[in-house]
């Protein structure tokens, strides 16, 4: 089994290369944590504070970013005494810092995982190196992504900072193409959301599986491309908020929930077609215990059939609706797709 040679001949670092390093992060406390780490990094070894990572953890309650951000002057002193980090005072003082820069981010954006994939338009970035001497130190994208980073106040985010942390939570895979690793990191199982639910939920609607725009940004329906929220506008007659706070907002006052059909899969890119190896979300349980949910409408044929293959329509006391796909891949005049789409209020 061939790896990357940077990481052979360590068992921590093996590990760190075969599970986690180049595979695609959507989730803004993982991306938190790489931001202090690989900070923390600058001008040292990455074993180094990988060995350090657990301490880390600790020392930062757990990577929680609202905690990190109200770190007081003491508890700055506190850290600069605690043997376990690296103690350096501006590292420490820039991870406070740039707690406080990503909630701004996360204010602006609704999350920071949507804001660093824009870099690279939701995409994952597939490099083919045929050797470790031929990946660069930064490029571009990363040092576009750091000058808008330290226009916006933080620090300690060089271009190649960034270059090291769009590698580490997969916005770039840069494993050279021997490695058993280039392929698979694609190849992960993406997780889908948690359930929109209310305890009075009247309608659930169910889609197959979030598209990549959709699990970067960590948003349903995230694509702005996605007809989804033009859809439930118009359906009730509503002005569609700008901000995704207020648009689930406006989902619960209207009695929806929302949820998707697959607990995780393998996917490449965002087509339903394309959807493999997929485990489903416990909708008979969920169904069972809201009473109160008097329809089911299925988001687009493969959630519908997803839904009728692994579980059928039997048993079950809540009226099924199958409507089209308010995804970009299907064609249908958004006026048909409306027409459908207003059964359920009827």
């Amino acid at each position: 089994m061939k790896r990357c040679n940077w990481c052979e001949g360590n068992e921590l670092y093996e590990k760190y290369h075969d599970k986690e390093w180049g595979v695609p992060v959507y989730n803004d406390e993982t991306h938190f944590e790489f931001l202090v780490l690989e900070s923390a990094q600058a001008g040292l070894n990455w074993l180094t504070i990988l060995k350090k990572r657990e301490n880390y953890r600790k020392a930062y309650e757990n990577f929680d970013v609202k905690k990190v951000a109200a770190f007081s002057e003491k508890k700055i002193e506190e850290l600069l005494q605690n043997p376990g980090i690296i103690r350096n005072r501006k590292k420490v003082e820039a991870s406070v810092n740039n707690a406080k820069r990503f909630l701004e981010v996360q204010q602006e954006f609704g999350s920071f995982s949507g804001y660093i994939w824009s870099f690279t338009d939701y995409i994952p970035i597939v490099n083919h190196w045929e050797k470790e001497a031929d990946v660069p130190a930064k490029t571009q994208v990363s040092d576009a992504l750091a000058k808008d980073m330290k226009n916006r106040g933080f620090k300690f985010v060089g271009s190649t900072i960034l270059y090291a942390h769009m590698q580490a939570t997969g916005l770039i895979n840069d494993h050279i193409t021997d490695c058993f690793r280039h392929k698979e990191v694609n190849r992960e199982k993406i997780e889908a959301f948690s359930p929109i639910l209310e305890k009075n939920s009247k309608i659930l609607i169910l889609g197959s599986m979030p598209g990549v725009k959709s699990l970067a940004k960590q948003q349903y329906y995230g694509n702005p491309r996605n007809q989804f929220w033009k859809l439930i506008g118009e359906t009730f007659e509503e002005e569609v908020p700008e901000g995704y706070e207020e648009k689930i907002q406006m989902i619960k006052n209207h009695g929806l929930a929302l949820w998707d059909v697959i607990k995780h899969c393998r996917r490449k890119g965002s087509l339903d077609t394309d959807i493999k190896e997929e485990a489903l979300n416990d909708l008979k349980d969920l169904l069972k215990n809201h009473k109160s949910i008097e329809k089911v409408c299925f988001n687009g044929g493969k959630a519908y059939e997803l839904f009728k293959k692994h579980l059928g329509f039997e048993g079950f006391s809540q009226e099924f609706i199958k409507l089209p796909s308010s995804s970009p891949a299907n064609t249908a005049s958004y006026e048909k797709k409306l027409k459908e789409w207003k059964k359920i209020r009827s």
